[in-house]
């Protein structure tokens, strides 16, 4: 078991180098970061109370100026604009503009759509293995306090695991009162209360 355990760290950290040549490829192509590239994914994929500046940098895991120069860059170039967030006056809300919208659909251009075309020739029963799998890893990195903020079932409060054992739909949601199965899982719910505490204590002592 030792040797598969290796083969498997090995093939992850593969798919990382690949996944980091197709971002700086795209970097020499556009000119936009693979930070860059990342944030306008951020902007696209969660509400408006997320996407503030701090919010950007605490849940990627990137210090806070880094995220604050790369949006500069952003901003002047035209993918992205901000304005005074309605809620509280003291805070910006980003937003991608037509232009950053229309560079994520751009398959050349975004790394997870060029990922995703070569997932899709995967079986059917590879892939649901796979993405349990992956997210049982992900889920016990982010309890060690190793990744930055990951809003995955497994790691949240209201998520109670096999609460109906021998049922199609095992899980339970405290939250959202429902029942779910392995596949109905969130990667990336707004509302998981579990937040990261060994890792935002790591940055404190650092």
């Amino acid at each position: 078991m030792k040797e598969i355990d290796e083969k498997i760290v090995n093939l992850l950290d593969k798919i990382y180098q690949i996944t980091r040549y197709i971002q700086w490829e795209i970097t020499k192509k556009t000119e936009i970061s693979p930070l860059m590239a990342q944030i306008m994914d951020y902007l696209d994929n969660n509400s408006e109370n997320l996407r503030t500046p701090a919010k950007i940098a605490e849940d990627i895991g990137v210090k806070r100026p880094t995220v604050t120069d790369a949006l500069k860059v952003l901003i002047k170039k035209g993918y992205v604009s901000e304005k005074t967030y309605d809620k509280d006056k003291r805070y910006k809300i980003l937003y991608l503009t037509d232009k950053g919208e229309n560079f994520l659909k751009n398959e050349s251009f975004n790394y997870k759509k060029i990922l995703k075309n070569s997932v899709r020739f995967l079986k059917i029963k590879d892939k649901e293995n796979l993405f349990l799998s992956l997210i049982n890893f992900v889920a016990d990195l982010a309890k060690k306090g190793i990744l930055p903020i990951a809003r995955i079932c497994p790691t949240c409060e209201n998520f109670e695991k096999n609460k109906f054992k021998e049922s199609k739909k095992p899980h339970y949601c405290k939250l959202l009162k429902q029942r779910m199965n392995d596949f109905d899982l969130n990667i990336n719910c707004e509302k998981n209360v579990t937040r990261r505490f060994l890792w935002l204590k790591k940055q404190y002592v650092s």
